[in-house]
């Protein structure tokens, strides 16, 4: 065995796992970057849906009051 088939018998199976080990950790990057966006944009929209429910808490508890303080109104009255 040449020392140049030595070199080449080494050489090349390190250069290949390098360039697995690259292209292994790009795509698995890329994956956490397109995961990272997706619980974002869902953290927004959990965000605007309990703005809403509170917003719809407080219009149906605006509701209750009103209807309570007509009952407590009528109850004084008698």
């Amino acid at each position: 065995m040449t020392d140049l088939q030595l070199y080449l018998a080494i050489g090349v199976p390190i250069a290949f796992n390098a360039l697995g080990f690259a292209l292994l950790s790009t795509l698995l990057s890329a994956r956490i970057n397109d995961v990272q966006s997706r619980v974002t944009e869902l953290r927004t929209d959990m965000g605007s849906r309990f703005e809403h429910l509170e917003k719809l808490f407080d219009a149906k508890l605006s509701l209750v009051e009103r209807v309570l303080d007509a009952r407590l109104k009528s109850l004084d009255e008698r």
